[in-house]
């Protein structure tokens, strides 16, 4: 009995089955959706920043500002036309932080369009700038040259006081020279006349010697005549004397 309840209910299982494989498509298909339940209304969102950027005049994507430009705006685009030129709008846009190079363009245009004659006041003012700046830039490389002229002259002066100073140091050495060489020349011609007045009087001194020598030979021999004469005349004066009494004598 077991086994045939557990047939049976296989069995029913199979049908069920069956039942389920075998049913059409179409009858799955037209079956009735059961009704969603309502969403719940979602809560407004928040006004983004771009509107605040908006009403600021600035876009946060370009961060350039959008809109009318501001006078500060304006007086440096003129400020910087009138230092670069009308064109240069590479340097213009470089002095305008807040714009970029197509707003300044489009300023230019609007600019020249709704201000007749401001183009060619600016235009003008550049000109003038240029040319005081070129006569600057001149008057500046002539007052370069005259001082490179002027610091030339100085070492060219510099020099020539050096030379001057070198020149003056020459003839004063070569005046001490000079002087130096007389003092020796005279050094030498006094000693020269010095040996030459040794050299007389050791000449002289011998000869005075021979003199006084030959002087006194003489002074001897004369003395030895006059005492030899003197002897004789004592002998004559004896033997005068003698004879004179032997006459005498002689007499008596």
């Amino acid at each position: 009995p077991h086994h045939d309840y557990v047939s049976r209910l296989t069995g029913a299982a199979t049908a069920d089955n069956l039942e389920v494989v075998t049913e059409p498509a179409a009858a799955v298909a037209v079956k009735p959706k059961s009704p969603k339940s309502p969403k719940t209304p979602k809560s407004p969102k928040s006004p983004k920043s771009s509107t605040s950027s908006q009403s600021s005049g600035r876009s946060i994507k370009s961060g350039y500002s959008e809109g009318l430009w501001t006078p500060d705006e304006h007086n440096k685009f003129e400020q910087a036309v009138i230092r670069y030129g009308w064109g240069d709008w590479v340097n213009v846009t470089a002095q305008i932080p807040t714009r970029d190079k197509n707003q300044v363009k489009s300023h230019a245009q609007k600019f020249d369009l709704h201000h007749p004659g401001g183009k060619d006041r600016l235009i003008g003012k550049h000109n003038l700038r240029k040319k005081r700046k070129k006569a600057a830039d001149v008057k500046q490389k002539l007052a370069k040259k005259k001082k490179a002229e002027r610091e030339q002259k100085q070492i060219e002066g510099g020099k020539t006081a050096d030379l001057e100073m070198e020149v003056v140091e020459d003839e004063q050495q070569k005046t001490e020279e000079g002087k130096t060489a007389d003092a020796t020349m005279e050094v030498s011609y006094n000693a020269d006349a010095t040996f030459e007045e040794s050299d007389k009087m050791d000449v002289e001194q011998p000869d005075e010697a021979n003199y006084q020598e030959k002087q006194s030979v003489q002074e001897g021999e004369s003395t030895e005549e006059e005492r030899k004469e003197n002897e004789k005349e004592k002998e004559d004066e004896e033997a005068s004397t003698i004879s004179s009494e032997e006459s005498r004598q002689r007499l008596r």
